[in-house]
């Protein structure tokens, strides 16, 4: 087992070692999550390959709308998102396929923007929506005090619910959303916030899930926590048994892996190697 484990990372890691060779120098990794008019989540913290698309020399919070319309909405960003240059700055004009005349917001790292020209790195993680309050403009935007989270099937998990708002001198504060309803993967759940913003809950599947939140008292704009859960020990000890039952001890498996990966890594380099001779 313990080969096993060791021929699993290290093809992993020739895996990881390929798909950062396709990247573009300079071209960061951001995480993008996008609210529809319904407000309804369209992207959920979405890993989004952001290159400087109007050739600045800055990779902003506008390049990465930009990318991920380009990458995720039918169409492409020709057809889903549109910005431009006004006294204020640079101006959303259109936002997942939609036009209501400029009432969007945004945010970077779950605190205000300057504009969108606001510079970003890897890792960052911009969250943009569109008004479904156009009378009172009363949309909250919310966060979890964790955007992901690792846990075990069943497990018991705890986050805080959060909103920001401002003062009466306009100062910007964070204030607890009470007694909002959980949804999982978009459904809702009997779990809600208690008067300060926190919530426990469980997941008795293991995947993928995105985590977000309602209100019956209050439009909040979705907020995302991605929740990896994994099975328990006893479920993986026996996944892995059936695995090495079926091929082995998984040696030959794996080493098939390992060769088709340092096959593909060969041919990127080459190309890689190639676009640069070009460009020279």
């Amino acid at each position: 087992m313990k080969k096993l484990a060791l021929l699993l990372s290290v093809a992993f890691m020739l895996c990881a070692f390929s798909f950062n060779a396709l990247a573009a120098e300079g071209d960061v990794k951001a995480f993008v999550t996008i609210s529809d008019s319904n407000g309804e989540l369209a992207l959920a913290m979405e890993e989004i390959t952001v290159s400087d698309i109007d050739s600045d020399g800055v990779i902003t919070i506008n390049d990465a709308l930009y990318c991920a319309h380009e990458q995720k909405f039918e169409g492409g960003a020709e057809k889903g998102y549109a910005s431009s240059e006004t006294q204020y700055g640079i101006s959303i004009n259109k936002l997942w396929g939609v036009d209501n005349g400029g009432s969007y917001g945004y945010y970077l790292n779950d605190a205000s923007a300057l504009s969108l020209a606001d510079p970003i790195k890897s890792g960052d993680r911009i969250s943009a929506f569109l008004y479904t309050d156009l009378n009172t403009w009363s949309d909250t935007y919310c966060y979890f005090d964790r955007s992901t989270v690792n846990v075990k099937v069943g497990a018991e998990l705890e986050l805080v619910l959060n909103s920001l708002g401002f003062d009466a001198e306009w100062n910007q504060i964070v204030v607890p959303v009470s007694n909002a309803t959980v949804t999982v993967n978009g459904e809702k759940t009997e779990f809600k916030t208690d008067e300060n913003g926190r919530v426990k809950l469980a997941l008795n599947e293991s995947g993928r899930f995105v985590i977000s939140a309602e209100s019956e008292s209050c439009v909040l704009v979705p907020p995302v926590c991605i929740a990896e859960v994994a099975k328990t020990e006893n479920e993986q000890e026996s996944e892995n048994s059936n695995v090495v039952g079926a091929t082995g001890d998984g040696t030959e498996l794996i080493w098939a892996v390992i060769l088709a990966l340092a096959s593909f890594i060969g041919i990127t380099a080459t190309a890689a190697s190639k676009r640069r001779t070009n460009e020279k």
